[in-house]
């Protein structure tokens, strides 16, 4: 059995409760009392096997939404929560699907990138003087492997090497290489092997120069031989014998032949030293232009120089002493074969770039597509473009992925959607037993919410719309069965089969009929009871807490024990207690308002300096809410006694049109200290006790002037009162 020890939570401060609790147990309490922080600490003592129906019991388990034609309403929290990831996901996969930004991005993205593509082909087309050049098959639609490929002309031709940017380029290639071979000419180049050994040779012969005293010597001196001998012939006597060939020779003939051959040889030696002279002097220009193509290595055009230089001094030397040996070795030509070898290599080189830009001025379509491929590679905006495609596509790839995924979710949803058939014919079934005008039916198009149908009265179908209360009495319904862990009803015999959940200990009803209006209390009440009277026979403890005194003494009314109720109620320090009601008390349905009629009346009766000591002074305004709304109600069918209610207000109570202006300010007044607020808020509030004290005068004054005698039979004992409720009169009341 639950019990009180210790509560604190919120106006209960450590609080404990001496008496004991029923099978079902009502408690009553004006707003703001305490109950539903009482509530809430039961619930917390045994929160997996307490089942409690409250407001936000009713906001999680129905929602109700009207439409054009009444009520539309979803049962369920698990229902609600579905309905809600439904609605969630369809509003998802209709925003990404209207929304067309990402396909907007990546088509001008797309467009930018074949824009600059067809900037690059029309400068080729003009570049390079051809028509032939065309964009890439699909480039629109997929410009970034058109892209791909006008890269892959760089490397696509083999025999295209050259990376020029137009026509001229190319043209002034070949002219500068034409040129550069030009002047790339071998020196000496007639000068073989042969050649060099034979001048190698001539400078190492001594050639005696014709008439010079050592030729005369040489052929005095064969004469005088001849004769010094004496081999003459006698046959032939101008003949003699060579004593060393054994050959007849004519000296003078011999002499002249002699002579003959020295002027020759010299001549020829001359000769040959001139022409060498003459090429070597044109070898140090065509030296000169080698050093200008700027083509072959300085030192070896030095060494060359220098090399051809001596060959001079040795030149000039030699034909000033052709009669001496000059002794050279096969090196004197080693710098200028060097230097030739390496012209001649040069030349090969530029003959076969010639031949290749050459091949690619054939094929200038060629060179002209490398162009493109090399242009774009280059700039800057190719690579900024093609980033923003890749995010584009990233983002529409995203997108559908991500509809993709919803729609997923989403079928799974309707999949799983419950099957409400059996509960449908369930809550119809109560609500015809309890007496109601209306019942469900599945909405046209959706299995998961109920359109609130009128029942038939003459053939007539029409829509309902549901007020608060039916809701919450739907709600209700909905509760009771969440109670049972098995309700069917036998086809056969139409009895109901049902077992009571056995975790379940406690239950709690936290104002089950608050803001139900009138017409329908009487269904909430006798669907409560006969929940309470069922209940009540099992293991389960029940707790009902109300701020209805109607509902107080009407609620499990004709239960045969097992009852107990009890008063929720704050003292003048804002501390609540709970106290037991005796059954004698409950036979008087007026003890409530009589009790907080005598609290308000010494309230307002109270003077200045025990006002200022009053500690809680801010309850009062609920009071006196509690005592407008309960008159009201009971004479009038005034629900709620707020400004939306003023003109009802001013009109059964007859106040003067002077006094309108004070009653406003005292429902303002009275309405801003109740619906739950905190007692101790006064340290916050402003709201000094004079004005709180000022709008129970006024609200005393406007009962007392529309039935003096209610006013004088609440107040008997309290001497006084009805003389002051005349000087209460709010200011500008005639007399």
């Amino acid at each position: 059995m639950i019990e009180l020890k210790d509560v604190n939570t919120k106006s209960f401060h450590n609080y404990s409760f001496n008496g004991s609790f029923d099978k079902v147990n009502l408690f009553f309490g004006q707003n703001g009392s305490g109950k539903t922080a009482l509530s809430g600490w039961i619930s917390a003592l045994d929160f997996d096997h307490t089942r409690v129906f409250d407001t936000v019991y009713v906001e999680q388990e129905v929602r109700n939404t009207e439409t054009m034609s009444g009520s539309k309403i979803i049962v369920g929290k698990e229902q609600i929560e579905s309905v809600d990831k439904i609605n969630h996901c369809q509003k998802i996969i209709s925003t990404l699907e209207s929304d067309t930004s990402p396909t907007t991005e990546l088509e001008n993205a797309r467009s930018a990138l074949v824009k600059i593509m067809t900037e690059e082909i029309g400068n080729a087309k003009v570049n390079f003087r051809s028509n032939a050049i065309h964009q890439k098959a699909n480039a629109r639609s997929n410009p970034i492997r058109a892209l791909e490929q006008w890269k892959d002309e760089i490397h696509h031709y083999k025999d295209v090497k050259s990376d020029f940017s137009s026509f001229e380029g190319i043209d002034q290639a070949i002219r500068q290489l034409t040129a550069d071979r030009d002047h790339l000419v071998p020196i000496l180049q007639n000068y073989d092997q042969a050649k060099r050994k034979k001048f190698i040779a001539a400078m190492n012969t001594p050639v005696l120069e014709p008439e010079s005293s050592v030729a005369s010597n040489v052929a005095e001196w064969l004469s005088c031989g001849a004769i010094l001998h004496n081999f003459q012939d006698d046959k032939k006597p101008e003949l003699t014998t060579c004593l060393f060939c054994g050959n007849k020779i004519d000296p003078e003939k011999v002499k002249t032949h002699i002579l003959d051959r020295i002027d020759t040889e010299y001549a020829k030696l001359l000769a040959a030293i001139g022409q060498f002279q003459t090429n070597l002097t044109d070898s140090l220009t065509v030296v000169d232009g080698l050093q200008a193509t700027g083509k072959v290595d300085e030192k070896q055009i030095d060494a060359a120089r220098i090399q051809v230089t001596k060959l001079e001094a040795v030149l000039k030397d030699k034909r000033n002493h052709t009669d001496q040996n000059i002794a050279l070795g096969e090196d004197v030509f080693s710098a200028i074969l060097t230097l030739n070898n390496t012209v001649n290599q040069v030349r090969d080189e530029i003959d076969n770039k010639l031949n290749q830009l050459r091949h690619e001025q054939d094929n200038i379509e060629k060179l002209a597509k490398r162009s493109i491929g090399l242009a774009l590679q280059k700039r800057p905006d190719v690579g900024t473009t093609v980033q923003q495609i890749r995010r584009a596509e990233k983002n529409i790839d995203d997108e559908n992925r991500s509809i993709e995924i919803t729609k997923d979710f989403l079928k799974k949803l309707n999949e799983k959607s419950s099957d409400l058939e059996g509960f449908l014919k369930l809550m119809n079934g109560t609500l015809k037993t309890v007496g109601m005008n209306f019942h469900l039916q599945f909405s046209t198009n959706d299995t998961s919410s109920f359109e609130v149908v009128e029942n038939e009265d003459n053939e007539s179908f029409q829509f309902h719309s549901l007020s608060e209360g039916e809701v919450r009495l739907v709600a209700f319904v909905k509760f009771y069965f969440s109670l049972f862990s098995e309700y069917k009803i036998d086809e056969e015999t139409q009895s109901v089969l049902r077992k009571i959940d056995p975790t379940i200990r406690v239950i709690i009803l936290d104002d089950p009929i608050t803001s139900v209006d009138s017409n329908n209390r009487y269904f909430m009440t006798s669907l409560i009871n006969s929940f309470l009277d069922e209940f009540s026979k099992g293991s389960v403890e029940t707790f009902v807490f109300t701020h209805s005194l109607y509902d107080f003494h009407n609620i499990a009314y004709l239960m045969n024990g097992g009852v107990a109720h009890f008063r929720v109620t704050k003292d003048v320090h804002g501390e609540s207690e709970v106290t037991a009601v005796e059954s004698d008390s409950m036979k008087n349905f007026s003890d409530d308002y009589h009790s907080t009629f005598i609290d308000v009346a010494n309230f307002a009766m109270l003077g200045k300096q025990r006002l200022a000591e009053k500690v809680n002074y801010l309850h009062f305004g609920n009071q006196c809410r509690f005592l407008l709304e309960t008159h009201a109600r009971s004479n009038y069918n005034i629900e709620n006694a707020t400004n939306n209610a003023l003109s009802q207000i001013l009109d059964v109570y007859n106040v003067p049109k002077p006094a309108e202006t004070q009653v406003r300010r005292m429902l303002d007044t009275i309405n801003s200290l109740s619906h739950g607020m905190s007692f101790n808020w006064d340290y916050t509030s402003g709201i000094p006790a004079k004005e709180i004290q000022q709008a129970a005068r006024t609200l005393l004054w406007m009962l007392s002037n529309k039935d003096q005698q209610h006013v004088e039979a609440m107040a008997r004992g309290l001497s006084g009162l009805m003389k002051s409720c005349k000087t209460w009169q709010p200011v500008g009341i005639g007399v």
